[in-house]
């Protein structure tokens, strides 16, 4: 691989590394754009699903006091359903179809979201189930699982520093369940992928952990609440994005 390819992969798992600890998200927000763009598809979400939960589990580490994980145990028995459907459609439905329309779906969502009063929605375990599924559903097709997990924070008034740490878990469960099923369908995705890539990856992740350590204990939960939203857009309008150029 070229020099500036190494260079885009590194600026891009940082700053999605650095937003996954200040957030709880944001990794495969940013970084998967610019990787499935080097690696293609199969290879690209593969390696992003392998390094997104090697970056929650070190996180983990550090915020484990505040998962809730009766939550987590909802969400992911949830998100864990949410995978066998969605490998039935990734096999039936066109790449690029697919992502418009999760995009959209996220985007609409989310503003319909905000349109309500901040923790209006009642904590009830069929809505975290649901979200839990979505998240699942669309972290399997489109390798995006954070903003139906967001969608639900900020609807119930989940507070930001247990949110985050939760969803630490959650995503190590389902970034391995995702990568076992490309596995299952692309046996030789992570063959591919160079080792001057992979060292990048890594170096790109440890520094952007440790900024968002920096960030997460500078910012304001308001602050952060307002970045999480942020990204959580940021990540509907690209895979839309996506879906549209890819079928253009």
């Amino acid at each position: 691989m070229a020099v500036w390819e190494i260079a885009l992969a590194i600026l891009a798992v940082l700053l999605g590394s650095t937003l996954q600890r200040a957030t709880g998200m944001g990794f495969a927000l940013f970084s998967a754009p610019f990787i499935v763009l080097l690696l293609g598809p199969m290879s690209g979400v593969a390696l992003l699903n392998l390094c997104a939960p090697l970056a929650s589990l070190v996180i983990l580490a550090r915020v484990r006091r505040d998962v809730d994980w009766r939550r987590m145990l909802v969400m992911t028995v949830a998100a864990a359903v949410g995978t066998a459907p969605a490998l039935l459609v990734v096999l039936a439905v066109p790449g690029p179809v697919l992502e418009i329309g999760i995009g959209g779906l996220i985007v609409v969502a989310l503003t319909a979201t905000l349109l309500m009063r901040a923790g209006e929605a009642r904590q009830r375990t069929s809505t975290l189930g649901l979200a839990g599924f979505a998240s699942g559903f669309m972290n399997t097709a489109a390798g995006i699982g954070g903003p139906p997990m967001s969608i639900y924070a900020i609807a119930t008034g989940w507070e930001q520093r247990s949110f985050a740490a939760t969803l630490q878990p959650f995503f190590v469960v389902t970034s391995l369940l995702a990568l076992a099923t490309k596995a299952g369908t692309a046996p030789d995705a992570l063959g591919a992928i160079p080792w001057t890539l992979w060292i990048g990856v890594v170096a790109g992740t440890g520094a952007g952990l440790v900024l968002g350590e920096r960030v997460a204990r500078a910012a304001s939960p308001g602050t952060l609440q307002r970045l999480l939203i942020s990204v959580a857009y940021l990540g509907g309008a690209l895979t839309l994005a996506r879906g549209i150029w890819t079928l253009s």
